[in-house]
């Protein structure tokens, strides 16, 4: 239960912050708190029609949805996976403009940038899929699951930022698309880490073998765009996250 004070210093915040999201202290619990505000999320048109053409499941394009809409969606998902997952923070109090919910530690992004030993790191790569496959067992799907929406606290690690929504699409897919977001996202981090191991833990945990013949049909389907970043002046001159598909398609062809 939020006290009457911090909700009157959630309001200022609220008011003087021009930060989307932030974090206060609740002094009577000593507690960390995250106030989210409301944005408005979804996929612009250049994607939709780059998508329609490669079918690359990173680009697979989310519902447009309003400010309002996406709060409110993303409270709905965290309430309901709460109470199957004690993976994802709970949700304090919320409303069409904003949301609070308890503080689940540094993103995983941040803490890697900071750790220099290859081992170390990958423990913690290998515990956050544990927690993705986990998650996945129960029949959900994340969104945005790169490494900077994972968080640490007392060894502990959490799901984060749930306000992607898609519509129609087989919870499958939406599953393939995470396993691919987190392989991207620990692809551009400067560790020498096995993706290919990484997928295999994933299938032999989670028994999604088909998982293995998607990768297969996706970078057969990739070797126009392989071949030419291999040409070191295309490599340098496209954005670090098409550097990451390369480096992931290479290691997996």
């Amino acid at each position: 239960m939020i006290q009457t004070q911090t909700q009157t210093q959630i309001q200022e915040a609220l008011e003087l912050s021009k930060k989307d999201v932030f974090s206060i202290y609740e002094e009577k619990t000593n507690q960390k708190l995250w106030v989210k505000k409301a944005k408005s999320s979804g996929s612009n048109l250049l994607q939709r029609i780059i998508y329609g053409i490669f079918k690359n499941p990173l680009l697979l394009p989310s519902e447009n949805q309003t400010p309002s809409q996406s709060i409110i969606y993303e409270v709905q998902r965290l309430e309901e996976i709460f109470k199957k997952f004690s993976y994802v923070p709970e949700v304090l109090i919320s409303n069409e403009n904003f949301m609070v919910i308890v503080d689940s530690g540094k993103d995983l992004r941040k803490i890697m940038k900071k750790i220099k030993d290859s081992l170390e790191a990958e423990k913690i790569i290998y515990q956050a899929l544990d927690v993705l496959i986990e998650f996945h067992a129960l029949g959900f799907f994340h969104g945005g699951s790169q490494i900077k929406n994972f968080t640490m606290k007392e060894d502990k690690i959490s799901m984060i930022d749930f306000e992607e929504k898609f519509v129609g699409v087989d919870i499958e897919e939406l599953q393939f698309r995470d396993l691919f977001l987190f392989l991207i996202s620990i692809a551009r981090l400067e560790y020498d880490i096995n993706l290919q191991e990484i997928i295999d833990i994933y299938i032999d945990k989670s028994s999604k073998k088909i998982f293995a013949e998607k990768f297969l049909r996706l970078i057969e389907s990739s070797k126009i765009m392989i071949n030419l970043m291999g040409n070191k002046y295309i490599y340098n001159l496209v954005g670090k996250d098409a550097q990451s598909v390369y480096k992931l398609f290479k290691q997996l062809s």
